[in-house]
């Protein structure tokens, strides 16, 4: 399964999936896990530490 927003966020995670407010599909286990490469690469490079207080990732989303 896949799920967004991703387990690594702030609004994502198993409490968020417990209480039904993800959105979940399954995918095969080389995207699963080639998905999962790309963002802790991505996390890596950015230097971003999820829950980190001031090493996090703010995202805005807006919309037209």
């Amino acid at each position: 399964l896949d799920e967004y927003p991703f387990a690594s966020v702030h609004e994502g995670g198993r409490a968020k999936y417990d209480a039904n407010q993800v959105s979940v599909r399954a995918v095969g286990e080389v995207e699963s896990r080639r998905q999962g490469n790309l963002m802790r690469a991505f996390y890596s490079r950015a230097n971003i530490i999820p829950d980190h207080p001031e090493k996090g990732l703010l995202n805005k989303i807006i919309t037209t």
